[in-house]
C-alpha cells in the first residue's frame, strides 16, 4: 500500500507542478520525489527478493535502508509538496493525496523500526535460528 500511495502522490504531484530543475522550488521537490520513489520501488524489490529467496539469511540493511531513503523523504516531501511549512493559520489540513502518503509512510517506519525493536530488545528472550543454539545440533543429529 506504501508503495501504491508513494507512485500516486507521485503522479499528482507531477501533474501540478512537473520537474523542471530551472523551474522553481515545487518542482525541484518534485524531482526529488521521484528519485526517492524511485528507491522506494527498488527497496521493495529487494524486500521481495528476501522473502522469496533469502528468508533464511535477510539482509540486516534493508529496513534502516527504507525508513531512511523512502520513507523519511516521502513524509517530508509531501509536507513540502502540500505547502504544510507556508500556511500562517492553525486550522490547515492536508490534501488527501499527501495526507494518505504521509500515514502509509509513517505506519510503513514504524512497522520496520517495531520489528527489530520489539523482537530483539523488548522480549524476554531473543530469537534465534535453528542451530544456532547451543545442544540444538546435538539433537538434530541423534533424531
Amino acid at each position: 500500500l506504501d508503495l501504491v500511495t508513494d507512485w500516486w502522490f507521485t503522479y499528482k504531484s507531477l501533474g501540478l507542478h512537473g520537474i523542471d530543475i530551472n523551474d522553481g522550488m515545487y518542482a525541484q521537490t518534485t524531482l526529488a520525489l521521484l528519485v526517492f520513489t524511485v528507491m522506494g520501488t527498488i527497496s521493495y524489490l529487494i524486500e521481495l527478493y528476501q522473502t522469496v529467496f533469502r528468508h533464511t539469511e535477510p539482509f540486516s540493511w534493508l529496513p534502516l535502508f527504507t525508513v531512511v531513503f523512502e520513507d523519511a523523504p516521502q513524509i517530508i516531501l509531501s509536507m513540502v509538496l502540500s505547502g504544510t511549512f507556508e500556511k500562517q493559520t492553525s486550522k490547515y489540513t492536508l490534501e488527501p493525496p499527501a495526507a494518505f502518503n504521509i500515514a502509509t509512510s509513517v505506519y510503513s517506519a514504524l512497522m520496520k523500526v517495531s520489528d527489530v525493536l520489539f523482537l530483539n530488545y523488548c522480549y524476554c528472550c531473543k530469537f534465534e535460528a535453528v542451530g544456532e543454539v547451543d545442544g540444538d545440533e546435538e539433537y538434530q543429529k541423534e533424531h
